[in-house]
């Protein structure tokens, strides 16, 4: 049986996330500095082929696909080597068990930013990388759930709402995670950017005032 503490939920890396769009903001203003010109939004029809295990979409437990493949459905593709997923935690000790069924190896545990959540590194038969992130948070079964009836990509694969996705890359603060959450709210619509304004400022309301800059930050990369 998988126990996780109960810990309240913090924000330990807000002092990360508020460095970087210090930085990012003084960059943005430079003179030297130009904005950007924008993009064509055709990404979505046109992403790089994720090769995964064909048994994947048969997995015995919801999932949402998160990291640099969700990533990359909201923004321009860039290049990923592996696969994350999220699950609830109830569901961690049967996808671990099936991966195994399937030929999978576990490489390693991981020590996932998002609290009250753990996870590990496993490689398919075909060599794929697979991160399993299973998370005991409340909204982690709203966010698949979602994910599984309304967005997914052009391979069928379940893909993170951009609201849970973002709020996952406030947690990490991350330099990357940062410079993704200021470019996808950057090609975001209205609707998009009110409804992660308010996921945010529920589940992680300390990181409120730096989504909004992260925001400002996106749109006038985009001339916008």
């Amino acid at each position: 049986m998988i126990e996780i503490m109960l810990d309240l939920v913090t924000d330990p890396n807000g002092n990360r996330r508020q460095k970087f769009i210090q930085v990012a903001t003084t960059i943005r203003h430079s003179k030297h500095n130009k904005v950007g010109t924008g993009s064509i939004l055709a990404w979505g029809l046109s992403l790089q082929k994720i090769h995964i295990m064909d048994k994947l979409n048969s997995i015995p437990v919801s999932f949402a696909v998160v990291g640099g493949v969700a990533t990359r459905y909201y923004m321009p593709e860039r290049q990923t080597q592996d696969l994350d997923i999220l699950i609830a935690i109830d569901d961690y000790s049967n996808i671990c068990q099936y991966l195994q069924s399937q030929g999978g190896t576990q490489l390693n545990q991981l020590a996932p930013d998002l609290p009250q959540t753990i996870g590990s590194t496993w490689q398919l038969p075909d060599g794929q990388l697979l991160d399993v992130l299973a998370s005991q948070l409340d909204w982690v079964k709203n966010a698949i759930a979602r994910s599984i009836v309304y967005d997914r990509d052009p391979q069928e694969l379940p893909i993170i709402g951009l609201e849970y996705l973002v709020l996952m890359k406030l947690f990490s603060a991350r330099t990357q995670d940062l410079a993704d959450i200021s470019r996808m709210m950057g090609y975001a619509d209205e609707d998009i950017i009110k409804s992660t304004s308010a996921l945010v400022k529920i589940e992680l309301p300390s990181a409120l005032e730096d989504l909004e800059n992260l925001i400002q930050l996106g749109k006038l990369e985009l001339g916008l």
